[in-house]
């Protein structure tokens, strides 16, 4: 999934949101003695796709 070409600072705005989500994301599965499997399958499944976004933005 590439994201959209879009000005500067969106995509700055863009990189540093993924961040704060898979800041989140991980928060997230530190707060708990125990994952539910389809939250913890949500959650990791939104991470990969947040982390390609970032990798995309570093490498651009």
């Amino acid at each position: 999934m590439k994201p959209k070409k879009t000005g500067l600072k969106k995509q700055k705005h863009d990189f540093k949101k993924s961040l704060d989500e898979l800041r989140t994301i991980g928060e997230w599965f530190s707060d708990r003695e125990e994952v539910d499997v389809e939250q913890g399958l949500e959650k990791a499944k939104k991470g990969a796709k947040l982390i390609k976004i970032c990798n995309f933005h570093f490498m651009h």
